[in-house]
């Protein structure tokens, strides 16, 4: 836990900074879940953020949908790599880029307010 720091976590992923890394992974959010870790600038989890929020609403607004018995498999491409999620996963990783995003600003508005 040394090499990292932690932005955001729940039940289903974490998400952090490398402390050291390749010049190319500097300032990259790493996103790790189901044994994969995927790395993303923050223009590009926020277009994430918007991918996942549009899956959900189409499958929450389905009117055969029922999350209690319907085990759909979703798929997402990430960085030419398609990854299924069934409903629940899909809600966890969607609280994670959620709660990722909203530390990420409560961090830059807290510096601005320090600075000033």
């Amino acid at each position: 836990m040394d090499d990292i720091n932690l932005i955001y976590c729940n039940y289903f992923g974490t998400s952090f900074f490398l402390k050291r890394c390749i010049i190319n992974q500097f300032n990259r959010i790493q996103l790790g879940f189901n044994k994969k870790v995927f790395s993303f600038t923050e223009d590009e989890l926020l277009k994430f953020q918007n991918i996942l929020k549009s899956s959900l609403e189409i499958l929450e607004t389905n009117s055969d949908f029922n999350e209690d018995t319907y085990f759909l498999n979703v798929v997402i491409e990430v960085f030419d790599e398609k990854i299924n999620f069934d409903f629940l996963e899909l809600k966890a990783l969607k609280d994670l880029v959620n709660g990722t995003l909203f530390h990420l600003n409560l961090n830059q508005i807290v510096k601005q307010l320090v600075s000033a």
